[in-house]
C-alpha cells in the first residue's frame, strides 16, 4: 500500500515538475546551474509546505533537492533520440528518490489525512499526465516530419496541465495556514 509519507513527498513533486515548473522555469533550467537550483528549490519548498515539522526534516529536503537537481542536469546533457524515453527515465529516477527519501519522514507529519492526501494525489497526476501526452505528441511529429519540435506554452495541453496546478496552490496554502 502507497504510505502517507511516500504519497505526500510524490505531492510535493507533481506539484513542482509540472504546475510550477512553468517555460521561463524550464528555459532558466536549461540555461545552467541557477536555473537548475530553482527548480530544485521549488520542489524543496512545496515539499516542505507539505510537511507539519518541515525542519524536522532539513537533511531529506536537501538530499531531494540536490538529487532532482543532478538528475534534471543529467537529463538535459544525456539527450534521447526520443524525449519521451528521456521523460520517462527522469521521472522513473525522481520516483525511485522519493520512495527512498520517503523513509526517513514520519507518516504522522504529513499535513493531509489520509482520504484528502490521496484524492490530492490522483489530482496532481493530471498535469503529469498531459505533460507526458504533449512529450509523447511532440515525438509522434517529429517522426513524421522528421523536426526537432520543442515543448512549449503554445501547445494547449501543456497550458492546461500548468493551469490545473492552481487549485492544488490554494489548497496547498490553506492547509499550510491552517495548521
Amino acid at each position: 500500500m502507497l504510505g502517507n509519507a511516500f504519497a505526500t513527498l510524490l505531492i510535493g513533486h507533481l506539484i513542482a515538475d509540472f504546475p510550477l515548473q512553468t517555460n521561463r522555469v524550464y528555459a532558466w533550467k536549461k540555461s545552467g546551474w541557477p536555473g537548475l537550483a530553482l527548480h530544485a528549490l521549488i520542489h524543496v519548498g512545496v515539499t516542505a509546505v507539505l510537511l507539519i515539522h518541515p525542519w524536522q526534516y532539513a537533511g531529506p529536503l536537501l538530499v531531494l533537492g540536490v538529487l532532482h537537481m543532478l538528475t534534471d542536469w543529467v537529463k538535459l546533457h544525456l539527450k534521447c533520440r526520443w524525449e519521451t524515453v528521456g521523460f520517462l527515465v527522469d521521472q522513473v529516477v525522481h520516483v525511485g528518490v522519493i520512495y527512498l527519501l520517503s523513509g526517513f519522514v514520519s507518516a504522522e507529519d504529513v499535513i493531509f489525512p489520509p482520504p484528502v492526501l490521496f484524492a490530492i494525489l490522483a489530482y496532481t497526476t493530471l498535469p503529469a499526465l498531459l505533460t507526458f501526452t504533449n512529450v509523447l505528441r511532440g515525438d509522434l511529429r517529429r517522426m513524421t516530419t522528421r523536426q526537432r519540435v520543442w515543448v512549449s506554452s503554445e501547445d494547449g495541453m501543456l497550458r492546461l496541465a500548468q493551469m490545473l496546478g492552481w487549485p492544488l496552490i490554494v489548497i496547498l496554502l490553506v492547509a499550510w495556514v491552517g495548521r
